[in-house]
């Protein structure tokens, strides 16, 4: 027997609709363990940081972000968050972890992979503020084109509608996180991952207590992004290397 338990969800990314939480990944995921009901004066109300409407709720409050935004205790009585707190109201939950993880734990044929890698990069964003990812796409396309498959410099002809997909025909994937702090590791490794390249990573600067370092090129083991073009146009030269990474 699931304990029934009343929740709301508030200032999420989603639309304050009863269809939207439901399909909102922290309800299918506490669904496993609780008989969840959704109503306007729940025990537990999760809000996240897209708005101020969860100040009317009075009762306990969670904290949920997929962003790069820190638990504020005064306003929060638990969190799940990026970072790594030894604080007993905070539980480390990146936002990759939500969702369905298994085909990272398949093995891979690299040599049928190989034969289908005819594409050198790949750089798939639509948010062209962060400046690290521009400066470091404009450094490697001196060297060859990347193709652009989102919104930020697009020069493909249109919006890759399936970015795993896309990815499989591509050596590599830019896989820069919109800002760098401890823990702030998104879905794009994963999805990289998931889709038979190899990334170029930059965000967490502790990344590798979560991936192998072996699959993925992490952009803070160097001194600057040339240096980081230098090793990716190492590893595009050479086939024994590069398979190693993949």
């Amino acid at each position: 027997m699931k304990r029934k338990t009343h929740i709301n969800f508030s200032d999420f990314w989603h639309p304050d609709t009863l269809e939207a939480k439901l399909n909102n990944p922290l309800y299918k995921l506490l669904s496993q363990r609780f008989d969840l009901v959704i109503c306007d004066n729940p025990d537990f109300l999760l809000f996240s940081c897209f708005g101020a409407n969860f100040i009317r709720h009075s009762g306990i409050r969670i904290f949920y972000t997929g962003e790069n935004v820190r638990p504020n205790y005064s306003l929060c009585d638990w969190a799940f968050s990026f970072d790594y707190s030894d604080d007993p109201r905070h539980f480390r939950l990146p936002y990759y972890a939500i969702w369905d993880a298994s085909p990272l734990l398949q093995t891979r044929d690299v040599e049928a992979l190989i034969t289908r890698k005819n594409r050198f990069c790949a750089f798939i964003y639509s948010n062209a503020k962060a400046k690290e990812r521009i400066q470091f796409l404009d450094k490697l396309s001196r060297y060859k084109p990347v193709d652009c498959g989102g919104k930020v410099r697009n020069n493909i002809g249109y919006l890759v509608p399936d970015k795993i997909a896309f990815l499989m025909d591509y050596k590599f994937n830019i896989a820069f996180e919109n800002e760098s702090y401890p823990g702030y590791t998104t879905e794009k490794l994963p999805e990289s991952f998931i889709g038979n390249t190899v990334p170029i990573y930059w965000g967490n600067p502790l990344i590798d207590k979560e991936f192998n370092a072996g699959a993925f090129i992490n952009a803070h083991e160097f001194r600057n992004l040339d240096q980081v073009v230098e090793f990716v146009v190492e590893l595009d030269r050479n086939d024994l290397l590069y398979r190693k990474y993949l």
